[in-house]
């Protein structure tokens, strides 16, 4: 036993003196590895935030202009959700808003180029164009029955002034349309009322044509025909048009950690080397020697 931790003091005492050796090392060079540190830190903090600053302001050049806004709900009467949806999607009614409405001298803009927007004097779009344009800023969508119908612009007041354009014009569609009805059914009853002969059936007749004529009194009483308001357009509202979202992405300050490591490995390997080359003076003359003759120091 004596004999066995007389072989262990050698390695013992040796492995003590390479943790000294690496303890002094650290602390003759601690400046010199702090500064290399510090330098690596430094300039990776100053190339992500340069990196970033960067990918900001082109996110600022790549987003569009600000978009409006404005939504309403409706609720159909007397008809189904689907035939006002697309009595609303109808060309016929986008015409009409085109036709009936101000909405493209008041918004010249609008109705302009996405890309080179068209000031107030120039070349109005061709009707099919304007038609097109004015359909495609809807959007409307059936949710439990109820219409949701939206729509967006480039300048404020144009969502709203579109979506009461659309609530009237399709109101005044559909009255139309049925009031063609009434009119007709009263005709058609009042020459069976003359034709008839019975008495009971001229009464019946004479009951039908009343409920004809208070059908049609309601159908020109209401404000609205066909669909019930149950949230008016909604002030305009903005948003930030996107841009693209493709290309570089931010860089994070976690991303320094690995170049931190390294740059502290480095760090701690040229200290050994300045230590190792300063020992070699002493050790080995010669090869220090010749060492500062290949390195060019003399």
């Amino acid at each position: 036993m004596p004999d066995e931790q007389k072989e262990q003091r050698p390695v013992t005492s040796k492995n003590g003196d390479s943790l000294i050796y690496f303890m002094l090392v650290l602390l003759k060079h601690k400046w010199l590895i702090v500064s290399f540190v510090a330098l690596a830190f430094v300039g990776s903090l100053l190339r992500i935030s340069l990196h970033n600053s960067s990918l900001s302001a082109g996110a600022e050049r790549a987003a569009g202009p600000m978009s409006y806004f404005s939504e309403c709900l409706l609720e159909p009467d007397g008809v189904s959700a689907d035939k006002l949806k697309a009595v609303l999607t109808s060309r016929n009614l986008a015409t009409q808003v085109l036709e009936k409405s101000t909405v493209v001298k008041d918004f010249p803009h609008e109705f302009g180029d996405d890309k080179n927007v068209q000031p107030a004097s120039a070349k109005e779009p061709a009707p099919m164009e304007l038609r097109k344009i004015i359909q495609g800023r809807l959007e409307i969508k059936i949710e439990n029955g109820m219409l949701k119908v939206s729509c967006r612009g480039s300048e404020k007041e144009f969502p709203g002034k579109i979506l009461n354009e659309y609530i009237k014009g399709a109101s005044e569609f559909l009255r139309r349309q049925e009031s063609s009805v009434v009119k007709d059914q009263i005709a058609f009853t009042q020459k069976k009322i003359a034709a008839a002969r019975n008495e009971q059936i001229k009464a019946r007749l004479a009951d039908q044509l009343m409920d004809l004529f208070d059908r049609e009194r309601r159908l020109n009483d209401s404000a609205y025909y066909g669909f019930r308001i149950i949230d008016p357009p909604s002030a305009e509202e903005a948003t930030l048009t996107k841009g693209p979202s493709s290309g570089p992405k931010p860089v994070s300050q976690w991303s320094m950690l690995p170049l931190l490591i390294a740059s502290f490995i480095v760090a701690l390997t040229l200290a050994f080397l300045i230590e190792y080359i300063r020992g070699l003076k002493t050790r080995n003359p010669e090869q220090f020697e010749t060492l500062k003759r290949y390195m060019k120091l003399r």
